[in-house]
């Protein structure tokens, strides 16, 4: 959930989503925190596992804010995010490795900079595992998007495609993308 407080964003989660606020620093527990102080708090806080300061390392990272830039760096903390359930962060992955929506500008989708589709090689299977847990994610804002992504994905496969999504789902055990790639492969 995202609140208006002045002329800064302020995102309401464990820490502060750095996505939206580690650029000017953090408000935290009423005490203003410049860039490099929310680095060492999100820090802190992932090392004790909050998925919420994963992913904001996983930012932070790949912006360079309150830390040096480092793109791999990013892809290691945004993958551990993903591991450990948090919504957008599959959500990222999942663009990264299907490197849908590069060089899009698109509103309503979490953007993501062309440097992680350079740091991240094309990858089908990860790809739609990332988007497959997605999809299934308690946090419906990152599940619907997942969803409509999928509906619009498969139906532009080919067959050979919908063969890997099909595999895909069943290995991770989505047994309606499954039951849907199955009756689209044998139209």
């Amino acid at each position: 959930m995202i609140e208006q407080r002045g002329p800064r964003v302020i995102a309401a989660c464990a820490f502060c989503a750095v996505s939206a606020v580690i650029v000017s620093g953090c408000d935290f527990e009423d005490e203003r925190l410049s860039p490099s102080e929310a680095y060492q708090q999100s820090l802190e806080m992932a090392e004790e596992g909050d998925r919420d300061s994963i992913f904001d390392l996983a930012y932070a990272y790949s912006r360079g804010l309150g830390t040096d830039q480092d793109i791999d760096k990013a892809l290691e903390y945004l993958k551990s995010a993903a591991e450990e359930g948090h919504g957008r962060a599959q959500l990222m992955l999942s663009e990264a490795y299907l490197q849908i929506n590069r060089g899009r500008d698109l509103e309503e989708m979490i953007q993501i900079r062309d440097d992680w589709y350079e740091a991240v090689e094309q990858d089908l299977e990860s790809g739609y595992k990332w988007l497959l847990k997605a999809e299934l994610n308690d946090d419906t804002s990152v599940s619907r998007p997942a969803e409509g992504i999928l509906v619009a994905m498969i139906q532009e496969m080919s067959d050979s495609e919908r063969q890997k999504f099909f595999e895909v789902a069943s290995e991770y055990g989505h047994p309606e993308w499954q039951d849907v790639a199955k009756k689209m492969i044998s139209e």
